[in-house]
């Protein structure tokens, strides 16, 4: 142990620029590795999940440095979060010349900075967290700032605004992350609860996150470009994208005006056409339109349950409507005294963002005219969480799929409903001898051909997706 120490500080010595025992090159470095070398040794340490045993990293600490901070910006995130964000005077840091650095909120930056208010040019304290994220340590009193002048022009004022800074919408605290009872501020999130679609910022991150892989996956759509669409007057919402896929004088001309935005041309073009013609063929299941929705506390998983209870998109959404209307019952499906798969884990916060997304009429809008304009694949209805599992036709499998399956359906689709609904134990990515059965869609490939070399049992897509309905039915 105690050589190991001593070539750790030996090299955080050269770090320093202090003289070391051994030549090491200028580089930067965030620590060592130790490592045991007999192999004997390793294979009887073993690993964990995440790590070996027999090897261990020893960061240095991070660097720090003074600078000055010069002003304070306000970001709005998809959420309608207004983050504080300080603008600093240019300082190198571990190699990396570091201008700006999330405050977190104002209650943590008012606690930091003590006070509501500071003077421009207040010296604070960086680093990089981990070497990669710029934050602000402390505020570091200068004697010189007791005997300035300050005047309303080089004060810095720590308040969180009354409106949002991009769309002049009314802003609210709306959640306390913090348990402290002591304090008023800290913890707290200050949102803009004015329209999403009309908040600049926040349409832009709704719009890439509808768009986003594990939504309506439109491959090639960075924020960048949506943020061109959009200045462009191209795009407005979700459904926008998919006048590429209409009548062909319709898309020929949006086409066009695409081609002609700096940094697309003609073929990133067709290709933005090419996707959006593929969805609006093959549809999206309802747990990914309900995820692509962007409403709050409903994630992948909470898409996913509300999605097993309504079954389609419909009548999801005239649930929504319905709970814009005031109807307290609204959200009843997901609240009954009956749990099922659907309304297990589904709490307080959910129903109360469900309702919140309600009465955005433009957002509930712009669901409507998404779900219009792609098929959206209903869902089989949760059953009773009382089910035995073992009544189901694949209580204990390990299920393999490969190949394009029928319908656009995506493997994760396939694999949800298997585990979920076909009571599959699991459905790993790969076959080995503990496979029970590979479900073959077109191009196979070479699963399929490991398949038939270890024995196991193949079934075809189709059959696949007859005995999802067939189970369905039942249930």
């Amino acid at each position: 142990i105690l050589p190991m120490l001593a070539y750790y500080q030996d090299l955080e010595k050269h770090r320093q620029g202090e003289k070391s025992t051994y030549g090491w090159d200028n580089y930067e470095m965030d620590g060592v590795v130790h490592k045991i070398s007999q192999l004997d040794l390793r294979n009887l340490l073993g690993t964990t999940n995440r790590s070996p045993r027999w090897a261990v990293a020893h960061k240095f600490p991070s660097e720090t440095a003074l600078t000055s901070l010069v002003g304070l910006e306000i970001q709005v995130g998809r959420t309608g979060a207004l983050t504080p964000v300080a603008i600093l005077e240019k300082v190198d840091i571990a190699g990396v010349s570091v201008k700006r650095a999330t405050l977190h909120n104002f209650g943590f930056l008012q606690q930091l900075m003590g006070g509501k208010s500071i003077p421009k040019g207040t010296k604070v304290l960086v680093r990089r967290a981990g070497d990669v994220i710029p934050q602000v340590v402390q505020r570091v009193v200068d004697s010189k700032d007791a005997t300035a002048t300050i005047s309303d022009s080089n004060v810095i004022s720590l308040e969180a605004p009354d409106k949002c800074p991009a769309c002049g919408s009314p802003t609210a605290i709306i959640e306390t992350l913090s348990n402290n009872t002591n304090s008023t501020t800290q913890g707290q999130v200050v949102r803009c609860v004015g329209p999403s679609l009309s908040c600049p910022p926040r349409a832009v991150g709704a719009l890439a996150h509808a768009f986003s892989r594990d939504a309506l996956d439109a491959k090639g759509l960075s924020e960048a470009k949506i943020q061109q669409l959009m200045n462009a007057g191209l795009l407005k919402v979700p459904a926008d994208l998919f006048k590429l896929a209409s009548r062909q004088f319709i898309s020929e001309t949006i086409l066009s005006s695409i081609v002609e935005l700096p940094g697309w041309g003609e073929k990133s073009a067709k290709n933005l056409a090419a996707v959006a013609s593929k969805i609006a063929t093959n549809g999206v299941s309802l747990p990914r339109f309900i995820y692509s929705l962007g409403i709050r506390n409903a994630g992948q998983h909470t898409s996913k349950l509300i999605a097993s209870t309504y079954g389609s998109a419909d009548t999801f959404l005239l649930a929504v409507e319905d709970a814009a209307s005031n109807n307290e019952t609204a959200f009843a499906a997901l609240v009954g005294s009956n749990e099922t798969e659907g309304t297990k884990g589904i709490g307080p916060a959910q129903i109360s963002a469900l309702r919140s997304f309600a009465n955005e009429v433009e957002s509930v809008k712009a669901a409507r005219q998404l779900a219009n304009a792609i098929p959206v694949r209903d869902e089989v209805i949760s059953i009773s969480v009382t089910e035995p599992s073992e009544d189901k036709p694949w209580a204990g499998y390990r299920v393999v799929f490969t190949g394009t399956l029928p319908d656009g359906m995506s493997r994760k689709e396939a694999q949800d409903i298997a585990k979920a609904h076909l009571g599959a134990k699991s459905t790993p990515g790969s076959i080995s001898k503990s496979t029970d059965l590979v479900v073959a869609g077109e191009k196979g490939g070479k699963k399929l051909e490991q398949a038939h070399e270890l024995g196991v049992r193949v079934m075809d897509a189709s059959t696949f997706m007859k005995l999802v309905q067939d189970h369905t039915d039942e249930s």
